[in-house]
């Protein structure tokens, strides 16, 4: 107030703003003048009357002027249409003017607990946008629906994996031998049983056998490493563990007793065909996810069949599944959407296509799938369904012609792919759902008719019987446009965090809107923001978690893992966005003489973390920089280079076919310089690149598949591979290269690319396959 009289243009310059403007200052500016005016009598004979003058441009982003005058405060919003709409600005004063009255009836309450929205809007946000209800347990269980389709469609195709299909009666009578298998075996109600399985029909028998037992499943990839997967099978105290015949020896050891779903079907196969007497209740356990753990370790979610069974009726319902659709099973085992790609189904009378990895391991081979098996409705990772697109798009294809629907989510979705899959027809389907609050809790529908959003794709509304709140730090709710954090309500939220009841007291906290008895939020983490039509917009994380290609990470277990190195004094790990993908950087300060590279740790962190979580580089750091109060300097750690994600020595590319390959992999790794012997795993490439390298090469003229990439890891000898193309010799095809691969590298060479007709892997270990 002292220096109120100044004028901005004088001011300006001191502060260094361009050409004396506010830009290069602030984006809001706000400016309360002193009562105006001359009294009555000043100037005999002139009537004074205020004008309000149009510059005809704003200042600056946003202006907001108010003046002191006898009857109150008036003012104005001057505002960029180019950032601002009149419906915000109007919303903006309704906000301002709710504060002003209730600072004035309130005066002794701290500024921080009056609230910006009036009693209408805060009515929108809270029952109408927010809440969706519906009675989902009025038509009974997930297993009483199921029973329902086996009563009206017995003959209807429940399950196709290759030549093979089962009706809903086969897969009703093989699911209930496999749970009188168990209960003869002395499986408990609400016990965890682990499902170690690749895409097959037995998958489908092992989860409805288990819940007909009264037990829980516990879904778990293959591919893991093995100190991760008996970190799991300990915490859940597993006593049996369902799983096929060529994975027993890949299990790790324990107290748990295999039962095999292929090989020890003749002993299942003799149990009666009838359903057991088991009844479930909404509250018994149904299955449990184990996700990634800020503590170092996985930490299991546990979903009761309350939350299975809303979940799986509003998915039915929200894709119209019925007799005739045909969903494909894509997900990895033990990612929580692999639960909706198969009950949804199964509730609406429809079929689930198991089809072994190597079909859908290009898009080219996906396409083919799809249109053989005659998909109607399959969900993509959002990195895939890029790739997808753009190959349709270049090949002048359209999708298959059965298809009604594609799902999508885990993460932003490109611009270029949504305005091509707009030309198609196919309905889109934006999901956002976590593994704690049963798969999805938001749907947007994207069509031909739809606009390109200017931002990110909304992540939706919520589905029937949930609701989403947008709140503030005092969980209250927030205005449209306003950033909060999401809090997930309804019947979907999980029971907690099994052996974790403090997190699950931090993360799952009472519903103040639901008058259900015992009624929680889950505290997502997430911060959105309301559009005006009521939609949510995410806007990133509060906290340290981080989302890669769909998958969650807590940043804190890649960190802990690589503090386990016994040469490894401290580590940090960030996300960081190279183009548009965003990957994981490790840091680690080791001892001088240690002589540990980054390539080193990496393939450490491999042996007992997913390959989604093991870090695209590893940089080796005398010390973490700090900044004077002690704290990490983030700004100040080193980018990656070249050097530090490939070999010491680099040497350049000489032939056409390695220039391309270099070129098309720096654009796919954001890696400035790729030499020869530069490791494509090594450089952070991943089992969704090596799609994208497919992809580009053959539009760069170039036959690459991706067992090529597998087994030729780097540009030398890939260059040399793709010389021979098609016509590889029987000798250099049936003798792997010695390239160092991860635990999930082998596994996915062994299982997924291995050409029965052209390889002979019986032989091959795992251990010599790593070697």
């Amino acid at each position: 107030y002292e220096h109120q009289d100044l004028p901005f243009e004088r001011l300006a310059p001191e502060l260094g703003a361009e050409r004396g403007g506010a830009e290069g200052l602030f984006q809001a500016f706000f400016q309360l003048l002193p009562r105006m005016g001359f009294a009555a009598d000043a100037l005999p004979g002139l009537a004074i009357e205020p004008i309000e003058l149009d510059r005809g441009a704003a200042i600056t982003d946003l202006v907001l002027s108010l003046i002191e005058g006898g009857e109150g405060i008036s003012g104005t919003f001057e505002y960029g249409e180019d950032l601002f709409d009149r419906a915000t600005v109007l919303r903006f004063s309704g906000h301002l003017g709710t504060l002003l009255a209730g600072l004035g009836e309130l005066p002794g309450v701290p500024f921080t607990r009056h609230s910006l929205l009036a009693v209408a809007e805060r009515h929108q946000v809270v029952n109408e946008w927010s809440w969706t209800p519906f009675e989902a347990l009025s038509e009974g269980s997930v297993l009483d629906l199921f029973r329902r389709r086996v009563e009206d469609l017995p003959s209807a195709i429940a399950v196709v994996f290759g030549e093979v299909e089962w009706t809903y009666r086969e897969l009703d009578e093989r699911s209930n031998q496999m749970a009188h298998h168990l209960l003869d075996r002395g499986v408990s109600r609400g016990e965890l049983v682990p499902v170690v399985a690749e895409r097959s029909g037995e998958l489908a028998v092992a989860f409805l056998g288990t819940l007909k037992a009264g037990a829980a499943f516990l879904p778990i990839d293959p591919a893991l490493p093995g100190e991760r997967m008996a970190a799991m099978l300990v915490d859940a105290d597993a006593r049996f563990v369902l799983t096929h015949d060529s994975l027993v020896a890949d299990l790790p050891r324990g107290a748990w007793r295999v039962v095999a779903l292929d090989g020890g079907w003749p002993e299942i196969a003799d149990r009666p065909r009838t359903t057991p007497s088991v009844r479930t209740c909404p509250e018994d356990l149904a299955y449990a996810i184990y996700t990634s753990g800020s503590t170092g370790r996985p930490k299991g979610v546990l979903i009761d069949h309350r939350g299975l069974t809303s979940f799986a009726q509003d998915m039915r319902r929200r894709l119209a599944l019925g007799p005739g659709d045909r969903m494909l099973q894509f997900a990895s085992l033990g990612f929580d959407v692999v639960i909706e790609e198969l009950f949804p189904a199964w509730v609406g009378g429809a079929a689930v296509v198991f089809a072994p990895r190597s079909e859908s391991s290009s898009v080219e081979g996906f396409q083919s799938l799809a249109s053989r098996c005659r998909l109607t409705g399959v969900e993509l990772p959002p990195a895939y369904w890029n790739e997808w697109v753009r190959h349709l798009d270049d090949a002048g294809l359209e999708p298959p012609a059965a298809l009604r629907f594609v799902l999508v989510g885990g993460e932003n979705l490109s611009a270029e792919t949504l305005a091509i899959w707009r030309r198609f027809g196919v309905a889109l389907y934006h999901v956002y759902g976590l593994t704690e609050t049963a798969v999805t809790n938001a749907t947007f529908r994207f069509t031909a008719a739809s606009d390109l959003p200017a931002g990110p794709l909304p992540l939706g509304r919520p589905v029937d019987d949930g609701s989403l709140f947008v709140l503030d730090g005092r969980f209250e709710p927030v205005p449209v446009g306003v950033l909060g954090e999401l809090c997930v309500g309804g019947p979907k939220v999980a029971r907690g965090y099994r052996g974790l009841p403090a997190m699950t007291a931090e993360r799952c906290i009472p519903d103040p809107f639901s008058a259900r008895p015992g009624a929680r939020l889950f505290r997502t983490g997430d911060v959105v923001r309301s559009l005006p039509d009521g939609n949510l917009e995410f806007h990133g994380r509060n906290d340290f978690q981080v989302k890669i290609r769909g998958f969650r990470i807590e940043i804190g277990e890649v960190e802990a893992t690589l503090r386990r190195h016994p040469e490894v004094r401290d580590a940090l790990v960030l996300a960081r966005r190279y183009g548009r993908e965003l990957r994981l950087v490790a840091y680690a300060v080791c001892g001088e003489a240690s002589g540990v590279t980054g390539g080193e740790l990496r393939r450490f962190l491999g042996e007992s973390l997913p390959e989604y979580m093991v870090p695209w580089a590893c940089l080796v750091l005398d010390a973490l920089p700090v900044t004077l109060n002690g704290k990490i300097d983030r700004g100040a750690l080193p980018e990656p280079r070249p050097e530090a994600l490939g070999p010491e020595v680099h040497v350049a590319p000489t032939t056409e076919i390695e220039r391309r390959l270099a070129t098309i992999w720096g654009e796919v790794l954001q890696v400035e310089r790729v030499g020869t012997g530069d490791n494509f795993f090594e450089l952070g490439g991943d089992s969704i690149l090596v799609l994208q390298i497919v992809t580009r090469a053959r539009r760069a003229g170039l036959e690459v598949s991706p067992r090529q990439i597998l087994m030729h890891p780097t540009i030398g000898e890939l260059a040399r591979s793709v010389k021979i193309g098609e016509q590889e010799s029987s000798a250099d095809s049936a003798r792997p290269t010695k390239a160092p691969l991860a635990p999930i590298q082998a596994w996915f060479f062994d299982r997924q690319f291995a050409d029965a007709h052209h390889w002979n892997l019986s032989t091959l270990t795992l251990a010599e396959a790593m070697a």
